[in-house]
């Protein structure tokens, strides 16, 4: 019998709370934004200075710089990982030693870090892996920990190594770690300077926000044998690595398609998929452009039809690289407390290189 990966624990940390709690909220339409104090914009006919409006973790990553925001968002949202059903405890050294743990992050080689012609991970290893790990207190090496610096696409990316390291019976689990974050000094001054923030000058810019997910994907065998309840199955998964930042949104569009037909292929064949579409839209205008050429397309293919999209960033604002995992938490939020929704979701990721990501879930069961 074929192997099935599937999703056994989530956690979350984000302006609405932990997973539970934010993915209700989300549900709801709740939101909780907050204003930035060390970014100004201007409002009204006068022009006055306010600050800018975003959706920060309050009381965790205020006054941190980049790598230790991180690490408290990854550290805030693995404590939540633990409250959950079905996380291993983490003394457990057997369950660990055959878990894969890929940490996804933006990416580094990205003006928005000013590091486009350097090489950054010898510094990222040992300025945040190192000491995430030791925060975590998990038994595994940090030398051994994945970096996936995907952007919005790394939980995608990052889930095809994931499975395939479980199908050929290298690990029994793969433990994803997804955070970012648009509210550090550094990509709040590359988003003003791009004319990205959403303000009175800027209808269509993006709200920014932050957030870390925490992903236990296990083999079903691995499930079945801790006797872990299963939150979702992982049935097709499409990544394609990036070059360039997208100069046209249209093709961005059609990669995007391409993505999500392949993803589909993997689950369904030729069945017509009428799930959510849970997407990273912004509120920006080119990410618009392309996620609706996408639908055009994949309408025209006559691979989706009555499809609802979710938007979990207009609750939570941009979540950058940790967008993606979220959407696998929203997803299996859905199928956990809406028993009369679908049997499957599908979560659609373009990253800041034009780089695709698609993650389709169906129920348990």
């Amino acid at each position: 019998m074929n192997e099935s990966c599937v999703l056994t624990a989530r956690g979350m940390a984000s302006s609405l709370g932990g997973v539970v709690q934010a993915c209700a909220a989300l549900r709801a339409g709740i939101a909780r934004p907050r204003p930035i104090p060390q970014m100004q914009v201007v409002a009204g006919h006068d022009q006055v200075p306010i600050p800018l409006t975003g959706h920060p973790v309050h009381g965790l990553t205020e006054g941190y710089p980049v790598g230790p925001r991180w690490i408290r968002l990854a550290a805030a949202a693995f404590a939540d990982f633990r409250t959950q059903p079905g996380a291993p405890a983490v003394t457990q050294q057997g369950f660990w030693t055959r878990c894969d743990v890929v940490v996804v992050l933006p990416s580094i080689r990205h003006q928005r870090f000013q590091t486009a012609d350097v090489d950054c991970m010898p510094s990222l290893q040992a300025g945040v892996i190192a000491p995430l790990i030791r925060v975590l207190g998990i038994p595994v090496d940090a030398e051994a920990v994945t970096v996936v610096d995907a952007g919005q696409a790394g939980t995608a990316s990052a889930l095809v190594r994931v499975r395939e390291r479980i199908l050929a019976g290298e690990v029994q689990a793969g433990l994803i770690l997804a955070v970012d974050s648009h509210l550090d000094g550094m990509s709040l001054e590359w988003l003003a300077a791009n004319r990205r923030l959403k303000c009175d000058g800027q209808p269509c810019g993006l709200a920014p926000g932050e957030a870390g997910v925490c992903l236990l994907i296990e083999s079903g065998t691995s499930a079945a044998a801790r006797a872990a309840s299963v939150s979702a199955v992982v049935a097709g998964i499409a990544y394609a690595a990036g070059t360039e930042a997208a100069h046209s949104m249209a093709d961005g569009g059609r990669r995007l398609a391409d993505a999500v037909a392949s993803a589909l292929g993997q689950s369904s064949g030729t069945t017509i998929f009428a799930g959510p579409l849970i997407t990273d839209h912004n509120g920006e205008a080119g990410r618009s452009e392309a996620i609706a050429m996408a639908l055009q397309l994949l309408h025209q293919r006559r691979l989706v039809a009555g499809n609802q999209v979710v938007i979990p960033a207009s609750s939570l604002g941009d979540t950058g690289a940790a967008s993606g995992a979220v959407g696998v938490c929203v997803a299996a939020h859905g199928f956990l407390r809406q028993p009369q929704a679908g049997a499957a979701a599908a979560v659609v990721s373009l990253g800041e290189l034009g780089d695709p990501g698609v993650v389709v879930l169906t129920r348990a069961g």
